[in-house]
């Protein structure tokens, strides 16, 4: 809309001065991005604050739009910080990916990780953790996915499991377009 396109340039605006990322929230499929020309941007844009003063993972985001120009280094960084990201009982210091919620989230998330694999190239994750503490619990890898198709259902539908698409654009404009849609 009209009044979501002035908002997002005023957030530019402010974002500007601090970095050169722009980060929306509440579109429908969680978080979406856009990095602007640089390369270093980090994706710690992708993190919220957990309200411990620690931050958390964003579990339920689905789409991520992101410069062309910038989008090897970035998924680069994506990929090698969620390896780094700890995985158990999100009660314990340090963890900021606990399991999914119930089983059928945990098939869904299987069924998703599948369908990625199919028709996209999984960059992280599309597996279930059973390890050690992890085989009692409905544990997954953080998942990272390029290249699906713009219509594919994993970049249409809210997933509520940790799963992201990270899509290519040339502008801003394109962005706001994609995430409206």
């Amino acid at each position: 809309s009209v009044h979501k396109k002035e908002q997002l340039k005023k957030g530019i605006e402010i974002a500007g001065r601090m970095t050169r990322t722009i980060k929306e929230q509440g579109l429908g499929h969680g978080v979406h991005i856009m990095a602007i020309g640089k390369e270093d941007v980090v994706p710690e844009i992708l993190q919220v604050d957990r309200g411990d003063g620690m931050t958390r993972e964003v579990e339920v985001c689905s789409r991520a739009y992101v410069h062309r120009s910038v989008k090897a280094a970035f998924l680069d960084r994506l990929v090698e910080r969620t390896g780094r990201i700890a995985i158990g009982d999100p009660s314990q210091h340090g963890v900021f990916l606990g399991p999914l919620i119930h089983r059928r989230a945990y098939e869904q998330y299987q069924e998703y990780a599948r369908a990625a694999r199919a028709a996209g190239e999984v960059r992280a994750g599309a597996r279930v953790l059973t390890e050690g503490e992890l085989a009692r619990g409905y544990f997954v890898a953080p998942t990272i996915v390029d290249g699906l198709p713009r219509d594919h259902a994993l970049v249409r539908q809210e997933l509520f499991v940790p799963l992201v698409s990270v899509d290519a654009v040339d502008c801003l404009d394109e962005a706001i377009a994609l995430a409206n849609d």
